[in-house]
């Protein structure tokens, strides 16, 4: 008992023998003894006092699911990269080859890629099918080719959607897109194509082009070509072309407030034409359109190549001549109701040009109109043998002529003018230049007696006429 508790009363012994902190020095507490009385007042306060709260910060970890969509978008991400990045230019001449193959044509193709938006396919740039520099060749900006999954593993690849960015068509290009693709639905073919879309396309007879175009290629039940319907961005604009049964196209545009240009003055408020092109001619078996208030019907031939030439016929009725003016630039000239017919013919070495040096010649009637800037009863009232800006106008009930158009001067000829108590008959020439050129021989009464005409010479710029008159 006394060697088993020496130990503990030695070191009773031996803690009471050594000096406190708080006593060995002076008086005052130390540090450590008044740090171990504020930890006793603590204690003693933990039971009426709130302590805060301290959670612990939880470990967020991934749930199955969570890192399964992670893995999967990784996944994807990396997929996506590799279709991107993947080098398709060393498969290049095996594509030109089965393109060749398909389409019984010579098949150049300048780049190929995958793309995702805005459709997903096979992109093969810069796209020819036949010789280089032959008038049927077709040319493309891109070709976008989308794939049916399950023909993948199959020896006749089939694409389910086939879009021809960029392309013009021409008689010639449409007949070699129809040969192609008689040569896909044959069974020894590589490939094959479903249906067949166009975009940003054209339509080209010789140096005339139709822009801005979309559409598809109607095909067969045995994916042949049937037609091409091609629509305007603002669907006023629909044409359609028909392979015909004897050779060319035939052609069909039906237009709703169309204009041939977005600034063209000419705007349409309906236009049917029926045609066909047959080689380097365009004929024109119908035309008609509502225009000006009124209607023109004609028929006409135009030839395309370096002897380009336009000819036909042309009628019309109910003419608003006011609205022609002012798209001609002429506003407040002439007004009235015009009817009559037209034949013109021309020749350049482009269908631009011949345009622009087109001739003409008929008859013509206004009804109900006036002549601006030119008053022939004032002229004559006055009676001055040196040339006079009168202004005001000419309104008369009718004004009936001859119609010649050249390009260098419109000439209205045998000009008969009935205004109430006044007639007259002469003619007017206006140049190039818009500056008049003519005569009026004017009566002022329908007497029989009387059957005196005063002569009213005509001259001076279309904007602000000269006249003078003269016995």
């Amino acid at each position: 008992m006394g060697a088993a508790s020496s130990p503990l009363a030695a070191d009773d012994l031996a803690a009471e023998s050594l000096p406190s902190p708080a006593t060995a020095g002076d008086d005052r507490p130390s540090l450590l003894a008044r740090l171990r009385a504020r930890l006793a007042a603590g204690q003693r306060d933990s039971g009426t006092e709130l302590r805060p709260i301290r959670r612990s910060r939880q470990r967020r970890t991934l749930t199955w699911p969570l890192a399964t969509l992670v893995g999967l978008a990784l996944l994807a991400a990396a997929l996506s990269l590799g279709v991107l990045l993947f080098p398709y230019g060393i498969y290049l001449p095996e594509v030109e080859a089965a393109l060749a193959q398909s389409s019984a044509r010579p098949a150049r193709i300048g780049a190929m890629r995958v793309t995702v938006y805005p459709r997903p396919g096979l992109l093969l740039e810069q796209v020819r099918l036949g010789e280089d520099g032959a008038p049927d060749q077709v040319s493309m900006a891109s070709l976008r080719l989308r794939p049916e999954l399950r023909s993948l593993l199959s020896p006749q690849l089939v694409f389910g959607d086939a879009e021809l960015i960029g392309i013009t068509l021409s008689a010639a290009a449409l007949d070699t897109l129809a040969q192609a693709l008689d040569a896909s639905a044959a069974a020894s073919a590589r490939a094959r194509v479903v249906q067949v879309s166009l975009s940003e396309a054209g339509i080209a007879f010789g140096d005339l082009v139709l822009p801005d175009l979309a559409g598809r290629l109607q095909l067969s039940a045995d994916h042949r070509l049937q037609s091409a319907l091609l629509q305007s961005p603002s669907k006023n604009l629909q044409v359609e072309l028909q392979p015909a049964s004897g050779g060319g196209v035939k052609v069909k545009l039906e237009g709703t407030a169309w204009r041939p240009a977005p600034k063209s003055p000419y705007l349409f408020d309906s236009l049917d034409l029926q045609g066909r092109i047959s080689g380097p001619e365009f004929l024109i078996d119908r035309v008609e359109a509502r225009i000006f208030d009124g209607v023109l019907r004609g028929t006409g031939v135009l030839r395309s190549g370096s002897k380009a030439a336009v000819t036909g016929d042309l009628s019309f009725e109910r003419i608003n001549t006011g609205a022609l003016a002012a798209a001609l630039g002429f506003n407040g000239r002439i007004g009235g109701e015009a009817r009559g017919k037209l034949s013109f013919s021309t020749s350049a070495d482009s269908l631009p040009n011949a345009v622009a040096r087109l001739q003409a010649s008929g008859n013509f009637t206004i009804h109900r109109g006036h002549l601006g800037g030119l008053d022939l009863a004032e002229a004559v009232r006055r009676f001055s043998v040196v040339p006079l800006t009168l202004g005001g106008a000419t309104r008369f009930e009718e004004l009936s002529g001859v119609l010649t158009l050249t390009p260098n001067a419109l000439r209205l000829s045998r000009l008969s003018l009935a205004a109430g108590l006044m007639q007259a008959n002469g003619q007017i020439e206006i140049g190039r230049d818009l500056q008049l050129r003519g005569r009026m021989d004017v009566m002022m009464a329908r007497r029989r007696a009387d059957h005196t005409a005063m002569p009213v010479l005509i001259s001076g710029a279309l904007e602000s006429p000269l006249t003078q008159t003269a016995r």
